[in-house]
């Protein structure tokens, strides 16, 4: 786990040089390679078979394409092929020893991870996996993927028949109804494929209901999906064909992102207990006591997204036997006097790490009051 967590908090410093608070940008075969953003890759698909039903594990093939978007902690938007093996979930047997299933086609899903490499937590705020296309599914040799406008005509009526395969399909008493094309593709193939990812809401109107679904109201309480699905669509002989679907719940995202908001932090957190290091160095530093001063624990933690990261530690700190005017003494090697001064300190870190080491805005340090 302490090898993971140094692999986040290498990533997610480099990342952090290159990347600002609030949009995603593209990341590179490079980043797309690294151990660190593999296991978050890997921690996804692990969540996608706990959401789905069914009897068999998948593992991750290969990350496709990435972005990554600073908020407070990394969101991590990433398009990864998966495949299925033949180890059961119930099963124990270690993944990497499962060989993949014959029958079974590999999938392409879209996940969101919300990331915190200084707390160890992680999240997936959003996924969806549709069947990927066979050369059987193309009718031959098909070309690239193309982006095409989720507004446009022809988008909204593939979406439209998309959902009523959905509605015909699944077990649910109620309609679902469009909410949102977040993507779209077309693929020239003996007719155009198109690749669609979709969030459906669960609306008031039962199946059973004569009305048309686009009087249909959105359930507010109801269930939400994200459904990757492929459309196949023939012209000239007026074939339509949904070929792939798969839909999942869309998991609520529980925290706000923008800049602004104070979060807690996990006070044994080794990237947390490394800011109040150097917050103490610099309290030894600034004030002119005969002897240093050393971390004892830290009481609280919170975090907050400005450019970069700004931290509020509230910690005790106590009074050692080492001289402070002792240039060759390591502080890690000085014992906190039993009956000397603590003292209870609260400071500010601001960490920028494309600009340098973390810097302590402000500390004010009180004695700390001992009771019997």
């Amino acid at each position: 786990m302490k090898v993971l967590l140094c692999l986040l908090v290498s990533l997610s410093v480099a990342l952090a040089e290159k990347t600002r608070v609030g949009g995603a940008e593209e990341m590179t075969a490079a980043e797309l390679a690294d151990p660190a953003l593999l296991e978050i890759a890997n921690f996804a698909v692990s969540r996608i078979d706990e959401w789905t039903n069914g009897i068999y594990r998948s593992k991750l093939v290969q990350v496709l394409s990435g972005k990554r978007q600073v908020v407070a902690g990394y969101k991590y938007i990433l398009e990864l092929e998966k495949a299925t093996t033949t180890c059961p979930k119930m099963g124990m047997i270690t993944l990497e020893d499962c060989p993949l299933h014959p029958d079974y086609t590999n999938e392409i899903c879209h996940v969101e991870i919300y990331v915190v490499p200084w707390t160890g937590e992680r999240e997936v705020l959003e996924q969806g996996c549709r069947q990927k296309p066979t050369k059987r599914q193309f009718g031959g040799l098909a070309g690239g993927l193309h982006p095409t406008d989720t507004n446009s005509p022809k988008v909204l009526e593939i979406a439209a028949f998309a959902v009523d395969t959905i509605n015909d399909q699944s077990n649910s008493m109620y309609l679902s109804k469009l909410v949102h094309i977040h993507s779209a593709s077309t693929q020239v193939v003996a007719g155009v494929n198109y690749h669609l990812e979709l969030e459906i809401g669960a609306t008031t109107c039962s199946k059973g209901d004569s009305v048309s679904l686009e009087d249909c109201d959105i359930d507010q309480n109801g269930r939400v999906e994200i459904c990757m699905v492929t459309v196949f669509d023939q012209s000239w002989t007026g074939t339509r064909e949904v070929i792939s679907m798969t839909c999942s719940p869309k998991v609520a995202v529980k925290r706000q992102f923008l800049a602004g908001g104070l979060m807690p932090a996990d006070t044994n957190n080794q990237g947390i207990q490394h800011l109040a290091s150097l917050s103490v160095d610099h309290i030894n530093t600034m004030r002119n006591a005969p002897t240093l001063s050393k971390l004892v624990e830290v009481t609280s933690a919170q975090y907050q997204v400005v450019a970069g990261m700004k931290y509020y530690l509230t910690m005790e700190i106590g009074t050692t036997s080492c001289s402070s005017s002792d240039s060759t003494v390591l502080l890690a090697d000085c014992a906190v006097l039993l009956g000397g001064g603590r003292e209870m300190c609260d400071v500010e870190v601001l960490d920028q790490p494309w600009i340098g080491e973390p810097q302590v805005l402000t500390f004010s340090c009180t004695p700390k009051q001992l009771f019997p």
